[in-house]
């Protein structure tokens, strides 16, 4: 990137040392590459006075010692299924584009309406399973990671992680209410349950049929 570094100790000696501090906006290169050497006015000279006659151009230092990595690591967060009931559980995914190694662990991963178990630990694929909290009513679960929480390999620092949409609903239903104890036929049976709930009506042990409870929780079945 053309930035240059600063001499800082080495005067009479035969190592001279340079120190250049890495900003986020620089290019990110698989090896550091010393481009030329600048006096800027002072001098380099033997023990003896001799001058250094000619100052080394490209390539003066050796190959695959220095990284540059400003990168931040991304993690997607994705979900097997998107709603649970009881009983069932989901395959939670942990996409990484740079290996955290093992600065991440399940204490990086905040978890509401349920608990995650069995991460696995190597790689930049990690996956857990999520089981949704016992009783409960239809809720949004949440499954995130927090910026700073994990790091690449170069030290720097994870985005952080957004949940995947997911629903959670454990609680059984309550019976579903008859509005009046009788009917004329032909007519319609109506009465309440829980919102969007299928209701089947049965005469004796025969179901006659079903019906779908609207958002407000209203059914109507016609006979």
């Amino acid at each position: 990137n053309d930035a240059k570094a600063t001499f800082s100790a080495g005067s009479g000696g035969k190592a001279l040392t340079f120190d250049y501090t890495v900003a986020a906006t620089d290019a990110n290169v698989a090896d550091l590459a010393v481009k030329s050497v600048g006096l800027n006015g002072a001098t380099i000279r033997d023990g003896a006075g001799n001058d250094l006659a000619t100052l080394p151009t490209g390539g003066i230092n050796p190959t695959g010692i220095l990284v540059i990595d400003t990168i931040a690591p991304t993690v997607t967060i994705t979900s097997d299924k998107s709603s649970l009931k009881s009983g069932e559980t989901a395959k939670i995914t942990f996409t990484f584009s740079e290996d955290p190694l093992t600065s991440f662990t399940a204490t990086d991963v905040t978890v509401v309406g349920g608990t995650l178990t069995g991460l696995t630990t190597t790689g930049k694929t990690r996956t857990a399973t999520f089981t949704p909290t016992a009783n409960t009513d239809s809720m949004a679960a949440s499954i995130t990671v927090a910026a700073g929480s994990y790091f690449d390999a170069a030290g720097n620092a994870g985005l952080a992680g957004v949940t995947p949409a997911l629903t959670v609903d454990t609680k059984a239903p309550n019976a579903p209410v008859i509005a009046a104890t009788s009917y004329a036929f032909p007519g319609a049976l109506t009465g309440t349950a829980e919102a969007l709930a299928s209701v089947s009506v049965f005469q004796g042990t025969t179901e006659l049929g079903k019906a779908t409870a609207d958002a407000s929780g209203a059914w109507s079945y016609t006979f």
